[in-house]
């Protein structure tokens, strides 16, 4: 489950748009009946509390203004394409777990955040980089471990083979520096 309320979803949809607005479509998973806020760089469960907030709401794209879903357009990024390419995503193993090991990386205009599997820290194919402002937006809100089945995106689930809660897109590797690179967040 997710922390998710309304003033956070709204947080998370400005922060998360590709636009200078807050939007979100919301689809639902054709197996579990579960419904989640999506954007182009990831998703999260909305918690059914939520959803009775929202005014149960048809899939489909919205702007999120002043608490209120307004229909909007979004263009290549439609329920169906969530349901096809994005929602299966959320069921991938094997899956490693990933935790954030103290590295940054200014980027202009990103800060990237590094994770990396606490068991093998110093195995540069096990280190994944995230958008920082994203990964602050998605742990305000995720809950459980995070995950790492792909280069190309991060989990949040119970354990390693349960359906996730949340996912979040990951920085192709030859955009990340390698991490001898780099100065710690302490430095």
């Amino acid at each position: 489950m997710t922390r998710l309320t309304l003033a956070a979803l709204a947080k998370l949809a400005r922060t998360a748009s590709a636009t200078d607005k807050a939007t979100l479509t919301i689809t639902t998973h054709p197996q579990s009946g579960d419904r989640y806020a999506c954007w182009p760089y990831g998703c999260t469960l909305l918690p059914p509390g939520l959803i009775e907030d929202l005014m149960w709401p048809a899939d489909g794209p919205y702007a999120l203004v002043k608490g209120q879903l307004t229909p909007c357009e979004m263009k290549g990024f439609s329920v169906p394409f969530v349901v096809e390419r994005m929602l299966p995503l959320l069921d991938t193993t094997p899956r490693r777990r990933v935790e954030p090991n103290g590295w940054l990386h200014e980027r202009f205009p990103l800060t990237l955040r590094y994770l990396a599997n606490p068991e093998n820290a110093d195995a540069p194919e096990l280190v994944v980089a995230v958008n920082d402002d994203l990964w602050q937006a998605w742990t305000k809100h995720a809950t459980g471990p995070v995950w790492h089945p792909n280069h190309a995106f991060l989990l949040w689930a119970a354990d390693d083979t349960s359906r996730a809660t949340a996912l979040l897109g990951t920085i192709h590797r030859t955009f990340a520096p390698t991490i001898p690179d780099l100065p710690t967040e302490a430095s």
